[in-house]
């Protein structure tokens, strides 16, 4: 989304809007994710070899965990 247009579109919301449906949750993380994925392609560029390193841990309920 625009800057411009998301500056427009929280000034217009309403303070006390909710946002609980599990639909609205899910649309949230997903424009964020969009957002957060764009970023790191930017940063690293399209045509960059990049390595990420992820770890494993046991939680209390001896499941696998990253």
């Amino acid at each position: 989304m625009n800057e411009e247009v998301e500056k427009v579109v929280l000034q217009n919301a309403p303070l006390n809007a909710q946002y609980i449906s599990h639909k609205i949750q899910k649309e949230i993380l997903n424009i964020y994710a969009n957002k957060v994925r764009k970023r790191i392609r930017d940063e690293i560029g399209e045509d960059e070899k990049f390595c990420i390193l992820v770890d494993e841990a046991l939680d209390d309920s001896k499941k696998e965990q990253m």
